[in-house]
């Protein structure tokens, strides 16, 4: 049987739709995942401040086992929350909410961030890693490091000026060529020259597109 009607709803399922339970005949229960879903939250909304409290006081008892049927539950449910957790941060209105915090968490704490940075960059851990993402970036990105090479050779040689100014908001700053055409050698040289929060922003619109 490929079927079941719930005994709730009256509505017919797949046996996917239905939780197993080995005492069954058909090794599901009676009800509907649906139906056990809007069950336990009817129940929860009814007594859940006697819920909390137990869940509290569980957790005060024994905080070792607590943690251990964290883990195992995570364990066990790892894949299906990391899916979860994914579709959720990708739904725009989550996206832009996150990064928006995230930017005004760095602008309080510019300062600090970069000391960090710049202190761990040069540790010899640090230095371990950058070496480690410098090879990765040559194999993954290889036609990205031939045209900055193309691009910085062509302003050794005097072949385009580099501006003091970006060409998009006009501030003077830490100049950086945004390849706008892609990365092809015939396009090595068509560059936007932008500061780096211009750079970041027009990396960011392409990524939007993308999705």
């Amino acid at each position: 049987m490929s079927n079941k009607t719930c005994n709730k709803c009256g509505k017919l399922f797949p046996l996917e739709q239905f939780y197993c339970n080995s005492l069954m005949a058909d090794g599901h229960v009676n009800v509907c995942k649906a139906c056990c879903r809007e069950k336990k939250a009817r129940y929860y909304q009814q007594n859940a401040e006697r819920l909390k409290r137990r869940a509290r006081e569980r957790r005060e008892a024994d905080p070792e086992l607590d943690r251990q049927r964290q883990a195992a539950s995570y364990q066990r449910h790892r894949k299906k929350r990391l899916a979860a957790n994914k579709a959720y941060r990708q739904r725009p209105e989550v996206r832009d909410r996150l990064r928006a915090k995230k930017q005004a968490y760095y602008e309080a704490n510019k300062h600090k961030l970069l000391e960090a940075c710049k202190a761990y960059r040069d540790s010899s851990d640090g230095q371990k890693v950058m070496r480690r993402a410098h090879a990765k970036e040559k194999v993954k990105h290889a036609d990205k490091i031939v045209a900055r090479y193309y691009l910085a050779n062509a302003l050794r040689d005097g072949k385009i000026n580099k501006p003091d100014r970006c060409e998009k908001c006009g501030r003077e700053s830490s100049i950086q060529g945004h390849h706008y055409n892609g990365y092809d050698l015939a396009h090595s040289l068509d560059v936007l020259w932008l500061c780096p929060e211009c750079h970041v922003a027009e990396h960011r619109q392409v990524a939007r597109l993308a999705i």
